[in-house]
């Protein structure tokens, strides 16, 4: 058959670039990564189905410089005489020379013959540099067509390059050619969308979407293309689409429609059942896989689906083990559950079996649980038990007992301990749980009072804890001295993990009732109970830090931080929940000495750990936003902080009320930190006002000491409040020395919170007109804050803390060295407050460019924006960004505001 009667029934489509997809969006990464690869014999794109391989190889032809000649390839093309005429159909778009001396019909067998005449061909007739791709190569199966390419690669001309793109590896030499340097491999990790891609690629499908949810499409998917837009697809109809994510499932039928038709139906009937069997399983390898089927070929299975590129990912050098892709797992198991579910939990209970006997019980119990056996999964568990809870893996726990009845519980001691040992982390109702537990030791401990006495103190401590939040100091302290007393010798590692939580119950006592001395020595002692830090002794690690913290005792806050890190090392296995607050600490206070690289690198990777538990309430987050916000502030890193700052509002909407929270008061002053941000950004918005009124706290206020951490977080962020409006309402000035005034006597003995509260007073009285005043307020407290390192507590305040600082030197006993440091690490001004000094008057006029007095003036007279734009023959968007500036720099909100204090001032 000469070549041009074989194109005379070639489909000319076949033979084109494909047309680019309308959401297509350019991948620049990529194109640079083929336009490089392609310099090499071959260039391999291989990825599952919907990776995007065909597209990019399109945006790439229609891209490089280089002549291309393109064959998309279909089942039709397992006969070799078809497949060769199609590919010099191909090869003949580069010049209509090549191939016209060759006819198949002389090589009915022997294909080397014709491929040495087509290969003549091109190497005589070509000058320059071509690719040729094949596209759809799994589509392939024939040995004769595998054997034709293989000879071809091997006398392939200087001139050709080849690639090709597959979802299955393709059995030529891949492993000569990566030694000899004459293979490029683009693969799935390379295909995966990553973030801006995930937002442009939505935005190109018509969605506007949060980038807090294209970051999740991204988790959710690992950046599979076909994902992405399935999922995108699937939101459809949801005006709150992060919910929607979060409990979104492979089993939507969109989903299990296109695993179904583009990956299940190309199985053989004994992988497919390898694929659903196994799909229960959170990993892979290949004895457990055989376990699980009842076959023996688990290893070679799971090594056919990796070079099948079948959504199987290795986690280990050696190839041991393996996982399915999250969304495909999902829908194997929807299939699965469609098909078999009477076998569901066979293999479960199969998986179970196989990690018992290897010693891994916890994932043994993981099993048992999904297999519904409540009687293997509580031997299990009970084994589990000491483990979990000396070393603080609520979490665990949590999940499976969630999974046991009620009356499976309540018949055994050991659960009954673990359960309020939950119950106290993750529920808030502590009344509930004394009622449990003195239920079940009426109904029991009688006859088995030794077996049951762990819940007894369990209840006592549960009892002084609830008298604790109901502020009865006596009765606290009396339930905790007499159920320490009550404790075994020698002590178990139960005991002894009580004993920690009795001794952080009795310190909160004594600093409840002013002996702080007290509190101190007890919390000391907690966190040595055991002789290295583990989940309590971390716990009341915590709580000796925030002791610290309000006694402005921060070098002893370090050195607590760095004993307890060093001790830890780089492992938060013991307990991730506690490690992880007490990195969010060590970065606030990393973060107060000015070390903002380091304190951003310990927040984020709390933050981490935060999003890795999927704790129940957003501890981590809130916590780390507040850190993050003030760097990001520090840095004057605008598009930032309001990242950040809706990312706080969302997490607050999830955030339980404290009063009903007693295990938590005190260490998650998180409730104002929307707010907190908010003003320290400038900003008197919704966000300031909605926490006022949610939280109905007031300025005049009875207050009583002590106050909790959260409450005094709180109160200050009221009075910082009052003194930001103050600026431009003159009584809030009032309203906020009131209230410092009421918190400078409740918070006496605390000289950390008692050098805030005396840097707001001086700053209010500075707004005040009071100068003098202000700067011997200040002043007098200044040494305690060079011999303790504070900085950002000052530095924060912007530049009503500069005017003060550069006047400060006659009225502190710090040095020269420290209020310099202060001053170098003041951050660029939010915000102008006005002042009623004729020096700081002065100082104003000079705050304003020669262009901005003309939009002050031209505000005055009641221009708009597109009119001063007229006049002064400038943009509108520069008008914008003067208005914005002038605000900002007269400390006010509106045009009215500005107009007002620009007359104030004498600038109009």
């Amino acid at each position: 058959m000469q070549l041009q009667d074989t194109t005379t029934f070639i489909l000319t489509s076949r033979l084109r670039v494909p047309r680019l997809p309308i959401q297509h969006i350019p991948r620049l990464r990529l194109l640079a990564l083929l336009e490089q690869s392609a310099q090499r014999a071959l260039t391999l794109v291989s990825a599952p189905a919907g990776s995007g391989k065909t597209t990019l190889l399109a945006e790439w032809s229609n891209a490089t410089t280089l002549p291309v000649a393109w064959l998309s390839l279909e089942t039709t093309e397992n006969d070799p005489m078809r497949f060769l005429s199609y590919l010099l159909a191909a090869l003949a778009r580069l010049d209509q020379h090549i191939g016209g001396t060759v006819r198949m019909e002389q090589y009915p067998q022997n294909y080397e013959q014709a491929l040495t005449a087509l290969l003549n061909d091109i190497d005589s007739l070509l000058h320059v540099d071509v690719a040729l791709i094949l596209d759809d190569y799994h589509l392939i199966t024939s040995d004769a067509i595998h054997a034709a390419l293989h000879f071809l690669l091997d006398h392939l001309p200087p001139r050709l390059h080849l690639i090709i793109g597959t979802r299955v590896d393709p059995p030529l030499p891949l492993a000569r050619l990566r030694a000899y340097n004459q293979l490029s491999e683009i693969r799935a990790q390379e295909l995966r969308f990553v973030a801006d891609e995930v937002e442009a690629f939505t935005h190109a499908m018509g969605f506007s979407l949060p980038q807090e949810v294209t970051n999740l499409l991204e988790q959710r998917t690992e950046g599979w293309i076909a994902g992405i837009q399935l999922l995108t697809l699937a939101l459809r109809g949801h005006n709150d689409p992060l919910p929607f994510l979060h409990a979104f499932r492979g089993d939507h039928h969109f989903f299990l429609d296109y695993v179904r038709e583009e990956i299940l139906s190309q199985q053989s009937p004994d992988m497919l059942r390898f694929l659903l069997h196994t799909s229960i399983l959170e990993r892979l390898t290949g004895p457990l896989c055989d376990a699980v089927t009842g076959q023996a070929d688990g290893h070679a299975r799971l090594a056919a689906l990796v070079q099948a590129n079948l959504f199987v990912w290795t986690l280990d050098e050696s190839g041991t083990w393996y996982r399915y892709h999250p969304l495909f797992a999902e829908s194997l198991r929807a299939h699965l559950l469609n098909q078999e579910p009477e076998l569901l939990p066979t293999l479960y209970q199969r998986a179970a079996s196989w990690y018992e006997q290897r010693g891994w019980i916890e994932e043994a119990c993981d099993y048992a649980l999904l297999g519904g056996d409540q009687i293997h999964a509580v031997r299990l568990l009970k084994q589990l038990l000491p483990g979990s809870i000396t070393e603080g893996k609520f979490h665990s726990l949590n999940k499976w007992l969630a999974q046991l009845s009620p009356e499976v519980i309540a018949s055994s001691p050991e659960l009954c301990v673990a359960s309020t040992w939950t119950t106290c982390c993750y529920t808030s109702s502590p009344e509930e749980t004394i009622a449990f537990m003195q239920e079940q030791i009426e109904e029991h401990g009688e006859d088995d009072a030794t077996d049951w006495a762990d819940l007894q103190r369990e209840l006592e401590l549960s009892q002084a804890w609830l008298a604790l939040a109901r502020n009865d100091i006596a009765r606290t302290i009396s339930l905790a001295q007499e159920t320490l007393r009550s404790l075994p010798s020698p002590a178990r590692p139960l005991d002894t993990m009580v004993a920690v939580r009795l001794k952080v119950t009795l310190s909160t006592a004594y600093y409840a009732s002013g002996d702080l001395p007290a509190a101190e020595r007890l919390l000391l002692d907690a966190t040595r109970e055991t002789g290295r830090f583990r989940s309590l002794n971390l716990f009341a690690a915590g709580k000796l830090a925030e002791l610290y913290e309000m006694q402005g005792q921060l070098r002893k806050t370090g050195r607590l931080f760095r004993d307890m890190f060093q001790v830890l090392g780089q492992q938060n296995n013991q307990s991730p929940l506690l490690h992880g607050l007490l990195q969010t600490r060590r970065a606030a206070l990393l973060y107060e000495w000015n070390r903002l690289e380091e304190a951003e690198t310990m927040a984020q990777q709390a933050m981490e750990a935060g999003q890795s538990l999927r704790l129940p309430i957003p501890l981590f987050a809130m916590l780390n936003l507040w850190v993050l916000g003030r760097i990001a502030l520090a840095r004057s890193e605008d598009e930032r902080v309001s990242t950040l700052l809706e990312q706080a509002q969302r997490a607050l909407t999830s955030w339980p009320d404290p009063e009903q929270m007693p295990m938590i008061q005190g260490a998650i002053p998180a409730y104002g930190i929307p707010a907190r941000l908010a003003l320290l950004a400038g900003r008197l918005d919704l966000t300031t006002c909605t926490w006022e009124e949610t939280r109905e706290i007031h300025f005049d206020d009875p207050l009583k000491p002590p106050l909790s951490s959260w409450n005094y977080f709180d109160y200050v962020t009221l009075a910082r409040l009052l003194l930001a409006r103050g600026r431009s309402h003159a009584p809030s000035l009032i309203q906020a020395q009131t209230l410092l005034d009421r918190l400078r006597e409740v918070c006496a003995d605390y000289n950390g919170w008692l050098l805030e509260i005396q840097i707001l007073s001086a700053l209010v009285l500075q707004a005040q007109g009071k100068i003098r005043q202000a700067l011997n307020t200040l002043g007098s407290h200044l040494e305690l804050a060079e011999t303790e390192g504070y900085a950002r507590l000052l530095a924060d305040e912007g530049q009503p803390m500069r005017h003060l600082l550069t006047q400060i030197a006659p009225y502190t006993a710090a040095s020269s060295a420290y209020l310099q440091k202060l001053l170098d690490a003041l951050r660029a001004p939010v915000e102008m407050p006005p002042t009623l000094q004729r020096e700081e008057q002065a100082d104003r006029t000079t705050t304003l460019t020669a262009r901005e007095l003309e939009v002050l003036h031209l505000l005055a007279d009641g221009a708009s924006n597109q009119q001063i734009a007229h006049q002064l023959v400038i943009s509108l968007h520069t008008v914008k960004l003067h208005v914005k500036h002038i605000f900002n720099r007269l400390g006010v909100t509106n045009r009215t505001g500005a107009v007002a204090r620009g007359r104030e001032l004498g600038l109009i």
